[in-house]
């Protein structure tokens, strides 16, 4: 989230800083501190790029996410000025954002798996080798066939919210949708990321499982 002040040093009091837009920054949370007198204290911080936003999301109602995660550069836009916040996402760049984030929370990202033994692994783009390694070996990510990856298909809802449950292993109770066959795959993790508030469907009853997830999407889902 957004942090709205300028530090002056070391202190034992919680202090407020009002400063202009221009001179804001975005801030990484290491740890909590002196949580008795119910405050938190930054112990250390990350300061990135001060970040102004895309040309294409000033309006945008996931305008935030979409800026904090840039700011860190846990996403990049399809240009210098534009996020594209409606194109579908494929799946190499899922597992790109989830590694990132995954690394940036600091989970274990070491795993490396060997990418040679599927006929499409040279499709993968260099961005994305170190995330695909990990992802696979994991256990986060499958192939889409017995021999291929299909790096560039777009991912559906119902294959993101798998991975995300699978990543960082979430579990709760599995609830239901009307529409997400109890048989399938993702059926227990979309319970799960429902439960936990991670994911919502379209609708009360339905989550379109097979529907293609959108980059705007996927930014306020991980947020």
């Amino acid at each position: 989230q957004v942090f709205n002040g300028l530090s002056s040093g070391k202190t034992t009091n919680l202090e407020n800083f009002a400063f202009a837009e221009e001179n804001a920054r975005y801030v990484k949370l290491i740890s909590n501190g002196n949580t008795t007198n119910k405050w938190i204290s930054l112990t250390e911080v990350s300061i990135p790029k001060i970040f102004k936003g895309f040309d294409d999301t000033q309006t945008h109602w996931a305008k935030e996410d979409i800026n904090l995660f840039a700011a860190i550069d846990l996403v990049s836009g399809v240009s210098e000025t534009e996020f594209a916040p409606n194109d579908n996402i494929t799946r190499e760049q899922t597992v790109t954002i989830l590694y990132r984030y995954a690394t940036c929370k600091g989970y274990n990202v070491k795993a490396v798996a060997d990418l040679s033994e599927f006929s499409d692994s040279d499709r993968i783009s260099t961005f994305a080798l170190d995330a695909f390694k990990w992802a696979i070996e994991s256990g986060i990510i499958n192939g889409t066939s017995e021999n291929t990856y299909a790096p560039g298909v777009n991912i559906t809802r119902a294959d993101f919210t798998t991975l995300i449950v699978r990543a960082f292993k979430f579990e709760a109770d599995i609830a239901t949708f009307k529409d997400v066959d109890s048989g399938k795959y993702y059926a227990a993790p979309i319970g799960i990321a429902k439960t936990l508030g991670i994911v919502g469907g379209v609708n009360a009853t339905d989550f379109a499982p097979t529907k293609q997830i959108t980059r705007q999407d996927m930014m306020v889902i991980i947020y």
